[in-house]
């Protein structure tokens, strides 16, 4: 009864926009209203695709992540081998890091008793300097598009030797 009902009223609605349609097009003003709107439509329409930011956890320890704002990861205790998601995800990573100062100066991930800091600021640093504000660290792949239309995945790998190397300076 109330399926019946749903479906009633669903092609009454249909019915109601097909007559509003035909009217409209029975008019040449009203033809030229559609065109102009459908060629607006389809110019303003943008192939949306989002940025994908991810921190990995390459350790065999679950790893806890913190930096300032306190959204930046999801969800911010990363068990062995695993992954999390980064910001949001209209923004690449380093857009989030550059424009949103209340992420804080730095980022600290904890394995058990051992604490990694990275500190800001965002650089272009040499490969050998593996840090979270490191561009180069980053693994940057293109996953489609180009232009304003690309769509990149962002990944940061935080490893074993990350921990060995800050406990060794």
């Amino acid at each position: 009864m109330i399926t019946t009902l749903i479906n009633k009223n669903l092609i009454n609605q249909i019915m109601r926009i097909q007559y509003q349609l035909n009217t409209l097009l029975k008019n040449r003003l009203g033809r030229w209203l559609l065109l102009l709107s459908l060629f607006g439509f389809l110019l303003s329409c943008r192939k949306y695709e989002t940025n994908q930011n991810y921190l990995i956890n390459n350790t065999n320890d679950t790893i806890v992540c913190s930096i300032g704002g306190g959204d930046f990861f999801y969800p911010n205790q990363l068990p062995p081998q695993s992954m999390a998601v980064m910001g949001h995800r209209e923004n690449t990573v380093f857009e989030l890091l550059e424009q949103r100062p209340n992420y804080g100066d730095s980022v600290c991930i904890y394995k058990g008793d051992d604490t990694l800091i990275w500190y800001a600021p965002l650089d272009h640093l040499p490969d050998s300097i593996h840090s979270f504000y490191n561009k180069t660290s980053w693994t940057i792949k293109n996953m489609g598009g180009d232009g304003v239309d690309a769509c990149r995945m962002y990944s940061f790998i935080v490893s074993e030797s990350d921990f060995n190397h800050q406990a060794s300076e």
